[in-house]
């Protein structure tokens, strides 16, 4: 369930089991348990219902149905008042004052308490770091108060802040850097990667994981220089696990390609594979990389063979499985192997997949299937591509002048 985060942050800040009462600490905990739940729903299609607070306070017999219907359940009209006659049996156990409510069966209507509890000012704070979620949950918010108001309360919370434990202040930078970075907000996360690394005293693995994330932020900026230097003291730290390390290894690749010193990136990719236990995600990543450096040197032989290994890493996500296939049946028509590189591009179709990338894969169907003498299929392929609403008609029109110009220049085949 998502409520208001005006309303969310405003309840812990009133709370007296929370010591240290920062707003930007509190959205930055409901941002990053909202985010976890939307990242969870969309790598499990219909495993998770999401319903508002607001809406189960103003329309509790529509979003009740909705969630028996999530649970296959019958719904029935008692099932409140059920609820409140098995109170003891169905929730934990606890004295606070909220659950003597609770125990009735009532829905409770708590929408706006924050005007109660936090300032205009205070609620502008959450806006600015929540804005994006609340439109998607359609969330209203505030006018924008005096300049005098705002600097008032950032000066405020940036001093509860300051009063934190020196790891929970590190962990809060580390999450907003991180969530900044993810939204391309580079100046800001920048900030916060060096905030919490100038906090002393945290362990050697927050340190490792603050200078990697500050090192993949200055690459993605082209500052490649720069971020190999953080790439190298991340890996410096000896008491982080090599599986770990394969990040900054990744990370430094990349750089590398980035300044065109492909020889640099394929020793780090084969340095790191040398580990010994890691990840299957990082072991497929790695085989990719050293796939694309591979091809970026014209080495395609070798190519070919680390990103079928990569393919054959169990458990990959399907989206870098088509990826890969792409690439993969790349190499092999380069290499003028039609046969196999259409078997690549026709398992890269069965994927989901977007109109664009469907587009480029059923493209590359149509000349493997012209060079490997299947005309006819060619010629559906072609048909499915012009039924389609997805692609834009100037596309349509130069593939088929490209089969054209590629069917004359094949042996006459026939059909």
């Amino acid at each position: 369930m998502v409520r208001h985060p005006f309303d969310v942050v405003s309840s812990r800040m009133v709370m007296p089991t929370e010591p240290h009462k920062s707003i930007m600490k509190f959205v930055n905990d409901w941002i990053r348990l909202v985010e976890a739940a939307k990242d969870f729903s969309d790598q499990n299609h219909g495993r998770l219902l999401t319903i508002r607070y607001e809406d189960l306070v103003h329309h509790t017999e529509r979003t009740l149905r909705k969630v028996c219907e999530f649970l296959s359940l019958e719904f029935q009209k008692d099932m409140r008042s059920a609820f409140a006659a098995q109170y003891e049996v169905c929730t934990l156990a606890g004295d606070e004052p909220w659950k003597g409510e609770v125990k009735t069966g009532r829905v409770l209507n708590k929408i706006g308490i924050w005007r109660d509890r936090i300032s205009p000012g205070q609620a502008w704070l959450v806006e600015q770091e929540a804005k994006r979620l609340m439109d998607e949950y359609d969330y209203e918010g505030v006018a924008t108060p005096p300049e005098e108001e705002r600097t008032l309360w950032r000066e405020r919370d940036a001093l509860a802040i300051k009063r934190m434990p020196r790891l929970e202040r590190s962990n809060l930078h580390l999450e907003w850097a991180n969530r900044y970075f993810r939204q391309k907000r580079y100046g800001d996360a920048e900030k916060r990667y060096s905030e919490a690394l100038s906090i002393r005293g945290i362990p050697a693995e927050r340190r490792f994981d603050v200078i990697l994330g500050l090192a993949n932020c200055l690459r993605d900026q082209n500052r490649s220089e720069e971020a190999q230097k953080y790439y190298r003291e991340a890996l410096a730290i000896n008491s982080v696990p090599k599986e770990r390390k394969v990040h900054a290894i990744l990370g430094l690749g990349l750089a590398y390609t980035k300044q065109g010193r492909d020889t640099d990136a394929e020793k780090a990719y084969v340095k790191a594979l040398s580990f010994g236990e890691i990840k299957d995600v990082d072991r497929f990543l790695l085989l990719l990389r050293l796939g694309d450096v591979y091809l970026n040197q014209g080495r395609l032989q070798e190519a070919v063979q680390r990103l079928n290994e990569a393919l054959s890493v169990q458990g990959i996500p399907e989206k870098e499985r088509f990826h890969t296939l792409s690439i993969l049946g790349g190499c092999l028509f380069r290499q003028k192997q039609y046969k196999e590189a259409e078997e690549k591009y026709e398992e890269a179709f069965r994927l989901p997949m977007t109109s664009d990338s469907r587009f480029k894969i059923a493209s590359h169907l149509v000349q493997c299937s012209l060079f490997n003498g299947k005309p006819d299929k060619a010629k559906r392929l072609l048909e499915l591509i012009m039924a389609s609403d997805e692609i834009e008609e100037g596309d349509k029109l130069s593939l088929i002048m490209s089969a054209r110009k590629l069917t004359g220049m094949l042996p006459h085949q026939g059909g």
